[in-house]
């Protein structure tokens, strides 16, 4: 397991990016928006990566880790995807 020292925070949500960028000129902050047309866990992965290889206390980015559990949610609740119905 690799420990970082810096804090990761993940904006989500439609003005993710936009606040994202805002904070880009912030002291002792790393901004990192990955390819918004990536496929969410390629963006997260990307974000990751980022988080490691940075010294800066802060790195903040709006790839929602957790996009494709709020998306399988949605479709099993709009009865457009797969539900669960125990063992």
């Amino acid at each position: 397991m690799q420990r970082i020292s810096t804090t990761v925070i993940a904006l989500v949500g439609e003005q993710a990016r936009a606040c994202a960028k805002g904070l880009g000129g912030a002291a002792n902050i790393r901004v990192e928006l990955p390819d918004p047309a990536a496929p969410p866990l390629e963006r997260a992965a990307a974000a990751w990566q980022a988080a490691t290889s940075t010294q800066a206390p802060y790195l903040v980015h709006d790839a929602d880790p957790l996009a494709l559990v709020a998306d399988a949610w949605t479709r099993c609740f709009d009865e457009q995807g797969p539900t669960w119905t125990g063992s």
